[in-house]
């Protein structure tokens, strides 16, 4: 989480500015914060809905760096134990490499979802990411229960339910 935190504070600052600068200069931008309706001649209304270069491209750059970080975290797992203090001979170690190693399969989604999470604040909507995380929190939750223990997974089943509920929430927010 840490090492995601480094990526995803400043991306999901910058994708706010930056999705809120253009709606700011969007002539036809009414500010309601939803998808946008227009009334055709024959007084039916469409769904209109809108490009936005910096959405685009901070999800683009978010699953880049998510593949990264599940690269490094996968290959470097033990490095980061030594580096936090965990003795090879610990019996802690395993577990916890085991877990960070599954676990390292949930940062793109997490740097993903992250990045549509300022998307939507630019576009002056928090309530749709707050659905997606109580949705994703609340399935993280049922899979732990079912993974460790019905299942006997263990740490892996953590990881497992953490890693699921992390694309759960990337889906819904995008």
């Amino acid at each position: 989480n840490l090492v995601s935190k480094l990526f995803n504070v400043p991306l999901l600052n910058v994708t706010t500015s930056f999705v809120a600068e253009q709606q700011a200069v969007d002539d036809s931008y009414r500010g309601t914060g939803e998808n946008e309706f227009r009334r055709f001649p024959d007084n039916k209304l469409t769904e209109e809905r809108k490009f936005l270069p910096a959405v685009t491209t901070s999800l683009a750059l978010a699953s880049g760096i998510g593949l990264m970080e599940t690269v490094a975290l996968i290959f470097g797992s033990g490095t980061l134990m030594d580096f936090i203090g965990i003795p090879v001979d610990s019996p802690v170690r395993i577990p916890a490499e085991q877990f960070l190693t599954f676990r390292a399969y949930g940062a793109p989604p997490i740097i993903v979802a992250l990045a549509a999470q300022g998307a939507f604040r630019g576009l002056m909507d928090t309530k749709t990411p707050l659905y997606a995380i109580g949705v994703g929190n609340l399935v993280n939750a049922i899979l732990d229960a079912i993974f460790v223990f019905p299942l006997g997974l263990g740490v892996r089943g953590a990881a497992l339910a953490t890693v699921t509920s992390e694309y759960v929430k990337a889906i819904m927010k995008i």
